[in-house]
């Protein structure tokens, strides 16, 4: 509280919360309203960007079971931290592609659009079976047929349909292969680096850090939470449904009659929205596809055991 300089009854419930503040703030002082509005999608736009985002690898090596080794470990530094200065972004408002496209057209196309689609495949399966890291998250699956499941990932199925990035599909023609394929409903944006002032920010937080890390274990942890947060600031739902607590019978209940529409054209106009939903989408996807690089170096013999 005294490093925030907040009282009990102001300051926020979570670490996000401390962030978004610090973000409106900084944010409304660089035109940051004028650039949400220009890339915010509709609410079937945001509901596309929703199928698409997906978390990292949280993945052990399924051929390593009840060993006790004594290893050598190597991880990047603040990783979506570093995701966030160094690549670009949806910069503009999506289109849509109306023409038939080929997964080697995307690829083509990755460094200047980012693009959302449908894809979809049947007789899908890993090039290398021994690899220990398998990318597709089978939740995230709008359909599958006959999956063979690792963990929650997918080894292998004789049909998929998922919404992905382009960045997605990189790292997808790497590890898979597959008979056929099919990418529809794609849209693209034309990339961007982040506004500056966002930039600059996430800079300061990390430097911050850093500098604090082994002084003073307080501000080191606000510093550390705050760095964190800056990502969970890009992924902040939109629109989320309402639970209440019945206090005669202790249970929790979905609110109903909620349009869910009409929610998210609320939070489009209200001021403080300045944050779009997609920075997170593809923060994620560009981080897991550095992580697969990263394993590529250290499985450069080919050998994954």
């Amino acid at each position: 509280m005294e490093a925030l300089n907040c009282k009990i009854y102001s300051i926020p419930y979570t670490n996000t919360g401390i962030v978004r503040n610090e973000t409106r703030k900084r944010g409304k002082k660089n035109r940051a309203r004028q650039h949400y509005l220009k890339v915010v999608p509709s609410w079937e736009g945001q509901q596309k960007s929703e199928m698409l985002y997906h978390g990292g690898y949280t993945h052990a090596n399924r051929y390593v079971v009840g060993w006790v080794n004594e290893a050598e470990a190597m991880d990047f530094a603040s990783r979506y931290p570093a995701d966030i200065l160094l690549n670009k972004f949806p910069g503009h408002a999506f289109n849509k592609y109306d023409q038939d496209i080929s997964i080697e057209k995307v690829i083509e196309m990755s460094d200047k659009y980012a693009m959302k689609f449908l894809f979809s495949a049947t007789n899908v399966r890993l090039k290398d079976k021994r690899f220990p890291m398998p990318t597709i998250q089978s939740y995230k699956c709008l359909h599958k047929e006959l999956p063979i499941e690792d963990n929650g990932r997918l080894l292998g199925a004789k049909y998929i349909a998922i919404w992905w990035t382009e960045i997605d599909l990189k790292l997808f023609d790497e590890l898979y292969d597959y008979d056929k394929c099919w990418i529809t409903n794609l849209e693209y944006s034309l990339k961007e680096y982040l506004p500056r002032w966002f930039t600059d920010l996430v800079y300061e937080l990390f430097r911050d850090k850093t500098m604090l890390k082994g002084g003073d274990a307080v501000l080191y942890a606000i510093k550390k939470a705050m760095l964190n947060a800056m990502y969970g600031n890009t992924v902040q739902k939109p629109v989320k449904i309402t639970i209440n607590e019945d206090y005669q019978t202790g249970e929790y209940k979905e609110t109903t009659g909620f349009n869910e529409a009409e929610e998210y054209e609320k939070h489009v106009k209200n001021f403080n929205s300045i944050m779009p939903y997609e920075w997170g989408c593809w923060i994620t996807a560009q981080a897991q596809y550095e992580l697969f690089k990263l394993a590529k170096c250290i499985a450069a013999d080919g050998e994954y055991l």
